[in-house]
C-alpha cells in the first residue's frame, strides 16, 4: 500500500487504485487497504465505489475512525439519514457473511 499512496501523492490515483486492488488480493481482510482504495475513488469522483470500499474497510474493522468521517463527508451534505447509513452498512455486512460462506463451501 506505500506504493499505492506514493502513487496517489503523484496525482496518479489510478495507479494507486491498480496498487490497492493487488494490495487487496494478497490481503483481503486488511481494513485500511479498503479505506484507501475508498479515498482514492472518492478523489477520482467515483463516489459509489468509495462507498462500498469504505463499508468493506468498516465491515471489516467496525472502529476504524477514518472510514466513518468518509462517509459521514459524504451522506450529511446530500440528507441521508443515520437509519439509512445503518441499513447499508448492515447489508455490506450481509453480502459479506454470503460471499464468505460461498468460498467455504467450495
Amino acid at each position: 500500500a506505500g506504493l499505492a499512496c506514493a502513487l496517489d501523492e503523484l496525482g496518479d490515483t489510478a495507479g494507486a487504485i491498480t496498487q490497492l486492488r493487488s494490495a487487496r488480493d494478497l490481503q483481503p481482510d486488511h481494513a485500511p487497504v479498503y479505506f484507501a482504495m475508498g479515498f482514492c475513488y472518492e478523489k477520482s469522483g467515483r463516489v459509489d465505489r468509495a462507498i462500498e470500499a469504505y463499508h468493506e474497510a468498516l465491515a471489516l474493522a467496525p472502529e476504524l475512525r477514518n472510514a466513518h468521517e468518509r462517509l459521514a463527508a459524504i451522506f450529511l451534505p446530500i440528507g441521508t439519514t443515520a437509519a439509512r447509513l445503518r441499513a447499508i452498512v448492515d447489508e455490506l455486512h450481509e453480502r459479506r457473511h454470503v460471499a464468505r460462506h460461498r468460498t467455504t463451501e467450495v
